[in-house]
């Protein structure tokens, strides 16, 4: 999963929080993960949906990396 590779490129550094999102436009979907104090929303047609992020600090403590769709 590509924010485990990020995870691990922030080791040397203060960290960061951070949120990936892929878009399945075929699948009707949206693929999405986040560390820390992020927010991911979805607006379509008038309704908002909020992704879910994992607390922790990318780069040094994060106790589980989860994607969500």
């Amino acid at each position: 999963m590509l924010l485990d590779y990020i995870h691990g490129g922030l080791r040397a550094t203060r960290g960061a929080a951070v949120s990936v999102a892929r878009y399945q436009p075929a699948a009707g979907k949206v693929i999405y993960s986040g560390v820390g104090n992020v927010a991911g929303v979805i607006s379509a047609n008038g309704e908002l949906r909020r992704m879910v992020s994992m607390p922790g600090t990318a780069g040094h403590n994060v106790r589980k990396i989860q994607a969500f769709d």
